[in-house]
């Protein structure tokens, strides 16, 4: 397989192909799946590697179809329902924050594409990459079906066509989950508007309140309200509710912008820490209510890991 100093899988021709590579057969494990690194291709400019996952096949084809059915009108579905689809996917990339190489921190920024072999599914063009690979990794993947693999991409100062790779240890990310909640609160303009939710952990019900309820138009975006938003009990600090504010351009349709409503803005009259939240988009002056869309409640489902990929014996 030719491999070039770049992230993409879909490469096929470059400045230079690869002409050093490390055999290294790291084994571990990240985000509760089973990887395996079979080489490093070393650069001048840094050091390109792939990321193997073998998934089970008949857990993906359940996954996928659980979810038949929303392939047929993709437009269609909500944000709630696509942030659930995304998250029950059995298989997730390596979330890489940060990589030591042979001790040292890298402080480059890392990049990385993935694709995967997951029969039925697959297009054309997946199918042909995916091969590809297969044929790269016989010894891993001769007998396989079901994998994905993430190639990633580090920008370095060492040129790595000179130097031995001894060690790589990766830092992840935190991961973070949102349990679906696709509340609506309904305000009239001048209002405060009030919902409830039980928390999908804990079963404690929790109160969300809206206020400071304020017009906001911004040229090309249909107008909105902006307010504040508080939830009593208050949220553990790993915890907060996520908002809907998907802000559609008038002249462009589909294209939208995402603002989240995280961001802290003092403190409530109850004594709880509020955040910025951002209503659907509103005809003012025809509609009765103001619309706040929370998705759901986004919270830690792993905290970040350090691990220690591959060390030369």
């Amino acid at each position: 397989m030719q491999v070039f100093f770049d992230c993409s899988l879909w490469m096929e021709q470059g400045e230079e192909e690869c002409s050093c590579i490390q055999p290294v057969n790291a084994r571990f494990r990240a985000g509760g799946l089973d990887r395996v690194i079979p080489v490093v291709y070393c650069f001048k400019e840094g050091i390109v590697f792939d990321i193997l996952t073998v998934m089970d096949e008949r857990v993906m084809k359940e996954y996928r179809d659980r979810y038949a059915e929303c392939e047929e009108k993709p437009e269609e579905l909500s944000d709630a329902r696509i942030l659930e689809i995304s998250q029950n996917n059995p298989y997730h990339n390596v979330d890489i924050a940060c990589i030591w190489l042979n001790g040292c921190h890298e402080t480059e920024d890392v990049a990385y594409s993935s694709t995967g072999c997951d029969p039925g599914y697959a297009g054309e063009i997946e199918k042909r990459v995916a091969l590809k690979i297969k044929e790269a990794y016989p010894e891993y993947l001769e007998n396989e079906n079901c994998f994905f693999c993430q190639r990633v991409l580090m920008k370095t100062k060492e040129d790595w066509t000179k130097d031995v790779l001894t060690e790589i240890r990766v830092q992840t990310r935190v991961l973070r989950r949102t349990e679906v909640l696709d509340l609506e609160i309904k305000v009239k303009p001048g209002g405060e508007g009030r919902g409830t939710f039980v928390h999908p952990v804990t079963g404690a019900r929790h109160e969300v309140g809206i206020y400071d309820i304020e017009l906001a138009e911004l040229p090309g975006i249909r107008p909105f309200y902006a307010g504040k938003a508080y939830v009593v009990p208050e949220l553990s600090g790993e915890e907060h509710i996520l908002f809907d504010s998907n802000l559609r351009f008038e002249d462009s349709g589909p294209v939208s912008v995402f603002l989240a409503g995280k961001t802290k803005v003092g403190e409530s009259e109850n004594g709880s820490q509020p955040v910025c939240c951002f209503s659907r988009p509103v005809r003012p002056g025809v509609e009765e209510h103001i619309v706040f869309r929370i998705i759901g409640l986004e919270r830690v489902a792993a905290q970040e890991e350090l691990i220690q990929v591959y060390q030369m014996r």
